[in-house]
């Protein structure tokens, strides 16, 4: 019969490795579920001061998330900026693989149509000119990849269509070519699915109307 305390006493510094890697999994998994929703909360916070500052509601432009859930069971955010019962523009999160995680990126399209008034998505993701790139989240070598989020790099997006997307007219930052190439990329496929699957113009009013009546209610 074998001697199980030999055996014990060889394999015991992988056993007592594993059983510490599980460990740390599961505190892991716990960590994440706590921290998870107060990660996206602060991004949303961030998206909405980003919306605020560009179209402020001191001259009258409004916003609403509308929660958008593909036959795929994923699930996102449209934000929709109104001004005088028109939709002046849509944004959303776009996210993807960077060189070292992921890359989010809140990206902002100009496109007028009356409120209520039926539009099509395609016409949308057709004519709509992006007017916002702002980097929400990312871990990318500082000084290098990290220069996604400057000026310099994110600001001739503003203007293009979404065809026009690409390399050129968009520019490589030297020494970071996988970040600046996944940010270009980031936002030509984000936009090409999100635009083409906007919310309708009935749940884009409904939303609307109930946020006045939750931003009224708060009020009185």
């Amino acid at each position: 019969m074998p001697d199980l305390r030999k055996y014990l006493k060889k394999y015991y510094p992988v056993i007592f490795l594993l059983i510490v890697f599980a460990v740390c999994v599961d505190m892991l998994a716990m960590v994440w579920k706590v921290a998870e929703p107060l990660i996206s909360g602060n991004e949303r916070d961030e998206v909405v001061a980003q919306l605020e500052e560009a179209f402020p509601s001191a001259e009258g432009n409004e916003w609403v998330e509308v929660v958008v859930t593909p036959d795929d069971g994923s699930e996102y955010s449209i934000y929709v900026i109104v001004a005088d019962d028109t939709i002046i523009n849509f944004s959303f999160v776009g996210v993807g693989s960077g060189r070292n995680g992921d890359i989010r990126i809140l990206i902002s399209f100009n496109y007028e149509v009356g409120l209520g008034e039926e539009f099509d998505p395609a016409d949308v993701a057709s004519q709509a000119t992006i007017v916002l790139v702002y980097v929400t989240r990312h871990v990318e070598t500082p000084g290098i990849g990290a220069l996604i989020e400057e000026p310099e790099f994110i600001d001739p997006f503003v203007g293009l269509l979404v065809e026009q997307i690409g390399i050129p007219p968009l520019k490589i930052i030297s020494g970071a070519s996988i970040s600046s190439e996944a940010m270009i990329e980031i936002v030509r496929a984000e936009a090409e699915d999100k635009l083409a699957a906007l919310p309708s113009a009935q749940d884009i009013q409904a939303a609307l109307e109930a946020k006045r009546a939750e931003d009224a209610a708060a009020e009185g």
